[in-house]
């Protein structure tokens, strides 16, 4: 019942990043934007923590979404684990890390976040899906400041 991109957006606009400040990683991982940056294209919208859970469940649930959603190769995995994904879905996450406000990039290899409309709720303002070296995805608090990339869900 959802259209999702099956990569991270890469239109240029302010407050966008390339990680490294380098085009070569906008090239494989998009670009990293701020919350508060609508960059999703017309007829396409930032996804809602209800279309996140929705995603999870269709999946199989968010125990095994994140191995699911991730790419099968990329994910810098500790010793004799492989914490690689499967890519079922054609989803395809990379570990594209994020900035945050002093414009210190971090995660690559290791994480991502993808940014939710949804307002979080604690001290950090926005939800985010998480995807790291676990199988599982989570929905996690971060705040707008950070840059991190976007999928965006078809209208």
């Amino acid at each position: 019942k959802q259209v999702w991109m099956a990569e991270n957006l890469n239109l240029a606009r302010s407050f966008s990043y390339c990680y490294n400040d380098s085009v070569e990683y906008c090239a494989r991982y998009g670009r990293l934007y701020t919350w508060t940056v609508s960059a999703c294209p017309k007829n396409w919208h930032l996804p809602t923590d209800a279309e996140f859970k929705i995603l999870f469940d269709t999946v199989g649930g968010s125990r095994i979404a994140g191995k699911k959603l991730k790419t099968a190769n990329g994910w810098n995995c500790e010793e004799n684990r492989d914490c690689n994904g499967t890519d079922d879905y054609i989803f395809s996450a990379l570990p594209s890390g994020c900035r945050d406000d002093s414009g210190k990039f971090f995660g690559l290899n290791s994480w991502t976040h993808f940014w939710s409309e949804s307002y979080g709720t604690s001290i950090y303002n926005s939800n985010s899906l998480f995807l790291e070296k676990a199988d599982a995805a989570n929905l996690y608090p971060i705040g707008h400041y950070y840059a991190c990339p976007i999928r965006c869900v078809k209208d």
